[in-house]
């Protein structure tokens, strides 16, 4: 005879624990991919765009803009005048407490439903799409425009000036400065671009047409020599990267620049532990990171006087080693396992 005798409440509660524990894998799985999801969708989102419309964005436009002239001063200037009309600043009513400018939502005339939107990195033809733009995009919009209809342009970075802008060659073969996000024309007298920008500049990359940043900050600003040398344990060493840190705005300016801007960004030391480059002149931090143990750095305050070559030793045993924790430790944590 079969016994019939059993604990009902085990029965129970071992079918609530089965189907709590398949309901929480599969809200696991559900989460993830929707943080998946939100995570790929912008990025996901100007890819698509691009290749979807990108080329009719670029014809409509540039016939718009330029029409048949093959000028390129008068490209130029068209190409300036329209951005000046057809963009609109999202940081001209910034709000720093604004939930949406979080996802990149700019509210520019009060109501929601006329916000713009403005992503950053966005390929040029979303930039002119939507019509948001910095400087950034001004000098992009402008570079690509002008490719486009077959001159020769390039895309200028100030990292520590917090400024682009481009460069354009007229029928003489002559680079012509411009500042796309001011519409104005500098012209060939590149000395005379940090008065007009009213900042003090100290290192200029310029990026050409196969992504390569090229320092053309000698053509700029007057600059001196810096040489680093780092000895550890009495020893010469090569294993730190040096990062650059420039004071200007946060000295000047104040306000949302409230801590020393990066000016380069990595510079390698050979193995007689010496690191050789110019900059401008200025306080600085220069900065010395371990990429193998990225939780901790060096600190040294440095000044650098115009025509005057600076030559720094320091001895990282006497050196305050500070530890640190920020946004960034995850992606110095994976770097510490990748293969060279």
């Amino acid at each position: 005879m079969i016994s019939m005798n059993f604990d009902l409440k085990s029965v129970f509660d071992n079918m609530k624990y089965s189907f709590t524990q398949a309901f929480n894998k599969k809200t696991i799985a559900i989460s993830f991919i929707i943080l998946l999801i939100i995570f790929l969708l912008p990025k996901t989102s100007l890819v698509v765009f691009d290749y979807v419309y990108g080329e009719t964005v670029m014809d409509e436009t540039s016939s718009m803009v330029i029409g048949n002239s093959s000028d390129p001063n008068e490209m130029a200037i068209s190409i300036m005048s329209w951005e000046s009309s057809h963009f609109y600043n999202p940081y001209s009513n910034f709000d720093k407490d604004s939930k949406l400018q979080k996802f990149g939502l700019y509210n520019y005339s009060g109501s929601i439903e006329e916000s713009k939107l403005f992503w950053r990195d966005a390929p040029v033809p979303w930039i002119i799409h939507f019509g948001t733009a910095n400087c950034e995009e001004y000098s992009r919009v402008f570079v690509e425009l002008m490719r486009h209809n077959g001159a020769d342009a390039r895309f200028i970075h100030s990292l520590a000036g917090d400024h682009c802008w481009a460069e354009y060659k007229n029928e003489n073969g002559n680079w012509i400065v411009v500042d796309p996000s001011c519409n104005r024309v500098i012209g060939t007298a590149r000395f005379e671009f940090a008065k007009h920008w009213n900042r003090d500049l100290c290192y200029i990359e310029v990026i050409d047409e196969n992504s390569n940043w090229i320092d053309v900050s000698d053509q700029y600003i007057n600059r001196s020599d810096v040489y680093v040398e780092i000895h550890e344990n009495g020893k010469p060493v090569d294993k730190y990267d040096l990062y650059v840190y420039n004071h200007y705005l946060k000295d000047t300016k104040g306000g949302k620049y409230d801590k020393p801007i990066i000016a380069i960004r990595k510079q390698s030391f050979n193995k007689s532990g010496i690191s050789t480059f110019k900059l401008g002149t200025g306080n600085y931090t220069f900065t010395l990171m371990n990429p193998h143990f990225p939780f901790f750095k060096y600190q040294l305050p440095v000044n650098i006087t115009e025509n005057k070559p600076k030559h720094l030793v320091y001895n990282l045993d006497e050196e305050q080693r500070i530890y640190f924790y920020d946004e960034f430790w995850i992606m110095r944590f994976i770097s510490c396992f990748s293969i060279n």
